[in-house]
């Protein structure tokens, strides 16, 4: 018998990194993460929902920061409005170890909500401070 943990359960166990953003039209695409990675931790994206309240012909890349980047999900340029289930995990799609999770964005024009749930799991050998 296999022991399967919720969705919710594994981001209270870890790192919980449940993170909302609204996506304004006029602004730039960012190079700043969604959520930040850390050093001997893998970060589980369980869910991706985007809600369009201004189209444009514009693409969303959600992918982590690595110098080969994991592509944990797009969204097409003129999507159209509503909302998007883009991910939907219960154990959630790893990224790269200690990377970020960035919003990729080919152009301003999008604007909306975005909704990303996630948690930091260590994955490295970690060695207590001090040894």
């Amino acid at each position: 018998m296999s022991f399967v943990q919720s969705a919710a359960a594994l981001r209270r166990l870890f790192q919980n990194k449940t993170t909302p953003k609204t996506m304004l039209a006029g602004a730039s695409p960012s190079t700043d993460p969604l959520i930040a990675g850390k050093a001997g931790y893998t970060l589980f994206v369980q869910r991706i929902e985007v809600s369009i309240t201004t189209d444009a012909a514009q693409t969303l890349t959600f992918q982590d920061s690595a110098d080969t980047p994991v592509v944990l999900a797009a969204i097409a340029a003129s999507p159209g409005l509503g909302r998007k289930l883009l991910l939907e995990n219960d154990e959630g799609v790893p990224c790269t170890e200690g990377k970020d999770l960035d919003l990729v964005a080919s152009a301003a024009g999008l604007a909306g909500q975005v909704l990303v749930e996630a948690y930091l799991k260590p994955t490295a050998t970690l060695e207590p401070s001090g040894v």
